[in-house]
């Protein structure tokens, strides 16, 4: 099954509305971000992260870019460089869905249960479409059979 980016269609709502960036940056960052999305929805995911590294040249603290590019690189297997992606997204905004959601996967796969599920509990409080994803997302393969996962993606 095809994985779908958590952050795809608030990308160009988010970087439309940041009123820091001149006009033609926000067209390009929102150019950008939904690019690097499509290609992560394709598992393009070297190829996604080029197009978030562009983005975070523009924006170098756009939240978005930054956990979207975690997530690519979590997928990638590459965990060490996800987490301050992450980490600087959530201090960015602490209540965005894509991040808190990329964390919990990341958390899961670490074999941190509680703060994973945790994690996936506010992601999916802000945003209820990801507990759909949840569901069929590989990265939670190790908590989805325990009870509290039931809890919070049903």
């Amino acid at each position: 099954m095809k994985k779908k980016s958590p952050n795809f269609k608030k990308d160009a709502v988010y970087a439309k509305d940041e009123s820091s960036y001149k006009a033609t940056e926000k067209k390009e960052l929102v150019k950008l971000l939904i690019s690097g999305s499509r290609l992560y929805d394709n598992g393009k995911y070297p190829e996604a992260i080029s197009e978030f590294d562009k983005a975070l040249i523009i924006a170098p603290n756009d939240p978005i870019a930054l956990s979207n590019k975690a997530g690519a690189l979590i997928d990638m297997n590459e965990y060490e460089k996800a987490i301050p992606l992450l980490e600087k997204a959530l201090t960015v905004d602490p209540f965005m869905a894509g991040a808190l959601y990329n964390k919990a996967a990341y958390l899961s796969m670490m074999g941190e249960i509680n703060e994973a599920l945790s994690y996936l509990d506010r992601a999916i409080k802000i945003n209820p479409n990801m507990a759909k994803l949840a569901k069929n997302d590989k990265d939670f393969l190790y908590v989805r059979n325990l009870p509290g996962f039931s809890v919070i993606v049903d």
